[in-house]
Order: C-alpha cells, then sequence, then structure tokens
C-alpha cells in the first residue's frame, strides 16, 4: 500500500463527519480496487457492500487483526463514591478483544419485504440505498437535521413505482418529485418504506467473553465504526 493510500484510510478512521468518512473509504476502494477507469461502479454499491469491502482492503494492505478495547458498563470494579461534594465516578472493567477481519460478514434482516403494496394492482418496489447518498447536498450541510439526513436514505431506497403492469422508475425523477410521492402517501404504507430502510444489511462479528463476575456476555460489531473507534 501506498503512503497516500495509507493517510486515506487514517482519514477515514479519523474523520468526524459521515459523508467526509464514506468519500475517504471511497477513494481507497477506487485507489485498491476498482481504478479509476471503473470508478462509476462505486456510485452502484451499497453502504454495506463499501464498508465490507473497505475492511477487505484493509486487512490485505495493513493486517486482518485489529485490536478493540471495550468498556462493559455492566461490568463495575469500582463502586462510585460520593464524599461531600466530590463524586468519584464507578470504574468499569476494560476488555481488550483481538478481531479477525477475514471473519466479518454481511448480515441480512430476515423477512425483509421490499415491495410495499399501495392498493389494486398498485405497488412500490425497494431497493438498498446506494452508499453514495452521503454525496447528496443534505450530509454537506452541517445544519441538516437527522431526519432530514434519513430522507434521502429513503428516496434513495425507492426503485420503481408499479401500476398494473406499467413501471415507473423514481430514478428519472428529481429529488424533489420523488418527496412530493413520500408526502402523499399515508402513514401505513410510508412505515413500511421506513422499516424497510430502518433494517439495512450491516457488517457483523460477534465476540464472545466472560465479565469479572463469570457472567457470559456477547458483543456484536454491525458498524465500521465499531471496528475502529470502539
Amino acid at each position: 500500500m501506498l503512503v497516500r493510500k495509507e493517510k486515506i484510510l487514517l482519514t477515514a478512521k479519523e474523520g468526524k463527519a459521515d459523508n467526509e468518512i464514506y468519500i475517504a473509504i471511497r477513494d481507497v476502494i477506487r485507489n485498491c480496487v476498482v481504478g479509476e477507469q471503473h470508478s462509476s461502479i462505486l456510485n452502484k454499491l451499497t453502504t454495506f457492500d463499501v464498508e465490507y469491502l473497505f475492511l477487505k482492503v484493509r486487512a490485505a494492505s495493513v493486517g486482518n487483526s485489529v485490536e478493540l478495547l471495550y468498556t462493559d458498563p455492566d461490568d463495575v470494579v469500582k463502586e462510585a463514591t460520593e464524599e461531600g461534594m466530590v463524586i468519584t465516578p464507578a470504574e468499569y472493567k476494560e476488555h481488550k478483544f483481538t478481531v479477525d477481519l477475514n471473519k466479518v460478514t454481511v448480515k441480512y434482516p430476515e423477512n425483509a419485504n421490499d415491495r410495499v403494496e399501495m392498493g389494486t394492482d398498485k405497488f412500490v418496489t425497494l431497493k438498498y440505498p446506494p452508499a453514495s447518498t452521503y454525496e447528496s447536498e443534505a450530509f454537506s450541510n452541517d445544519e441538516t437535521k437527522p431526519e432530514d439526513l434519513f430522507d434521502e436514505f429513503i428516496i434513495n431506497a425507492l426503485d420503481k413505482y408499479w401500476e398494473k403492469d406499467v413501471a415507473v422508475s423514481f430514478q428519472d425523477h428529481t429529488p424533489a418529485d420523488i418527496k412530493e410521492f413520500l408526502n402523499n402517501l399515508d402513514i401505513k404504507t410510508y412505515s413500511k418504506v421506513k422499516e424497510f430502510v430502518s433494517n439495512l444489511p450491516t457488517l457483523y462479528y460477534e465476540i464472545k467473553y466472560k465479565n469479572t463476575k463469570g457472567e457470559e456476555k456477547t458483543l456484536k460489531l454491525t458498524s465500521l465504526f465499531d471496528f475502529f473507534t470502539f
């Protein structure tokens, strides 16, 4: 791995804004996997595709082992104390784990329904939103509300509107048109679309350990942040 690519990896690890992290990760995958001539492929990858590829690139170029420190909030080694106005917080057991990135998988939700009925012979088909959603103007604006950011994923999850055998692709319409379509949905239909987007596939790695009380515990890592900033 070249130094410039390693710097991109560090940017992805240390960055704070979601869109900045995505762009850094996208650049790593483009430089290491697909190349400039096939960079358009990246626009079709989902968020979990990009995260999974990033872990594979990291494993191949830097190493497949990642050391994690995890503080178990239920594993108290020293209770909090209070003397007068002085409060000493509790201390918790810090566990150290080694994660094998080659054993990380993608976990798909059970019973996910990518078809939402809207009435007789009318329905909407859904797709997993592409990671390029992070490049939208909403994610570049620090003042965008969290609910509006989530709406960006909903907009990009809409695939086609069907009426009998005729399909209309949402890709042929502007974001403003799609927002108008969403605003005119009844609550039940919108809730089904929202549920689909709220339960996207994720990275998955499971760690089993015992706390200081001898209790069996399970730690589930499901996002890129878990593997590098836990």
